[in-house]
């Protein structure tokens, strides 16, 4: 849902003019704002000495520049018709922008002025009176690009991130993530990279965001912690610092926003923080909000205990029951590791011993040839060897990998050497997997070194015409 301002200028001398313009925005509430007939809902919500304020709601987050103003401009003409006099200067253009949830409603609230003994009819914004309204927050209209040396992102996520993302999927079906670290640097650092991702695949759609901590509580507890905001903030997305928080805190502000449980009309996505890596934070978070899917993101590396417990949720995920036998295959004694490092290790046994072992026994010598040397730091590699067919790709992709070491090694020995491009151009029939191959094959080069960045960037024609 997207809330939207628009100002046009009047002829302040029209004194006559003015007194109608107010008879016809009381005519003009039934058939703009209160009907449900169409995404866009109208009304002007303030008329001063030398302008007049137009609110407007579209029930959706991907509305076009062009298709707003138009709308917004037969408003305006609607408007004038009804005054019947030269009301509006034509020659100025109006100024429109998208505002946040907390300013539409103060903004509707001033209207009453003008509407008088007819009530504004809330009906299609799912005001409650009795819940809080709280600050909310507008993304950058400009998504512009982000570089992360190393993103914590697991893998798995993001090729979900990336993948064609159906919006009335991810409207009912929001996955949350716990982010942990071990500083307020490296939390904000991920944070940056994950809302970059999700926004930039559509996960999120709409540029509203709330933020919460332990110092809003206060403010709240009157309306028994229940936030107005979270009706209507479908596609959005909301930061919670548990950081500092007491216990009661910590359950007051992961309770306010479990959707779940207060019953409200939108999703939306939630990102937990947290400045440490306690397990029973996270456990208590997964439990009070226990019908919501969670991915938990963090820098730090695990000891032995720790690695074991992720273990052991990963394989209750994949239905596997680990006997101690397969923690010493999967992981070594005294090392430590990271999620993403415990979560490798897992796929690569599962698929290569595990499940030869269980299922194909015969072909146990085949595999552990082929995949003996598999190197545990470029797992995307393995991905691409995993899927089916494409062998002409996957030589090429391990031609440019064994030409860059020798480039390096070259290079050692003659430093003025210059630095080769290797451009590619992906061709073939829709499906054929051109845009999943892209995306492993970006990701394989940052892991081997190749490459500085591995994001890839995907555009379509609307983005490259008339850019």
């Amino acid at each position: 849902m997207k809330f939207f301002l628009g100002i046009v200028e009047h002829r302040q001398n029209i004194r006559n003019g003015k007194n109608q313009l107010l008879e016809v925005a009381r005519s003009l509430l039934q058939g703009y704002w209160n009907t449900s007939s169409d995404l866009y809902h109208f009304l002007i919500s303030m008329i001063t000495a030398k302008e007049v304020h137009i609110l407007c709601m579209h029930e959706a987050n991907e509305v076009q520049n062009e298709e707003l103003s138009k709308v917004m401009d037969g408003f305006v003409t609607k408007l004038s018709e009804l005054v019947k006099v030269d009301y509006f200067y034509q020659s100025r253009e109006m100024e429109l922008t998208e505002i946040t949830f907390d300013d539409f409603f103060y903004r509707m609230k001033k209207g009453d002025q003008i509407y008088a003994d007819d009530k504004l009819d809330f009906r299609v914004l799912n005001i409650d009176s009795e819940q809080y309204i709280i600050t909310e927050k507008l993304f950058d209209e400009n998504l512009g690009y982000r570089n992360m040396e190393q993103s914590f992102i697991p893998i798995d996520e993001l090729k979900r991130i990336e993948s064609t993302c159906k919006s009335e999927d991810n409207i009912n079906k929001p996955v949350h993530y716990i982010v942990h670290g071990s500083d307020r640097n490296v939390v904000n650092e991920i944070n940056a990279d994950l809302i970059y991702k999700l926004r930039l695949h559509k996960r999120i759609r709409s540029r509203r965001y709330v933020e919460m901590s332990r110092d809003d509580l206060n403010s709240w507890e009157g309306n028994q912690y229940r936030i107005q905001n979270f009706n209507n903030l479908n596609d959005g997305l909301v930061l919670v610092d548990l950081d500092r928080a007491t216990e009661e805190e910590f359950q007051r502000l992961v309770e306010t926003v479990y959707s779940e449980q207060w019953g409200y009309k939108s999703s939306y996505t939630v990102i937990f923080n947290l400045l440490s890596d306690d397990e029973d934070r996270i456990s208590d978070i997964e439990k009070i909000c226990s019908f919501w899917p969670f991915v938990e993101i963090s820098d730090k590396k695990m000891d032995g205990i720790q690695a074991i417990k992720l273990l052991e949720k990963i394989a209750e995920e994949n239905d596997v029951v680990l006997l101690s036998k397969h923690y010493e295959e999967i992981i070594k004694a005294g090392e430590e590791y990271s999620q993403e490092e415990i979560r490798d290790a897992f796929r690569m046994w599962y698929l290569n011993t595990y499940s030869i072992r269980e299922n194909y026994p015969q072909y146990k010598k085949y595999v552990m040839e082929f995949f003996g040397n598999y190197d545990l730091s470029c797992p995307s590699l393995h991905e691409l060897d995993s899927l089916i067919g494409l062998e002409y790709v996957k030589g090429l992709c391990k031609e440019i990998i064994a030409f860059y070491q020798m480039e390096k090694l070259r290079k050692q020995r003659h430093p003025l050497l210059r630095n080769v491009g290797m451009h590619m151009v992906f061709q073939g029939n829709p499906g054929t997997a051109k845009t999943t191959v892209a995306r492993i094959l970006a990701r394989i080069f940052k892991e081997k070194g190749i490459l500085s960045k591995g994001e890839l960037i995907e555009v379509g024609r609307a983005d490259l015409v008339a850019k």
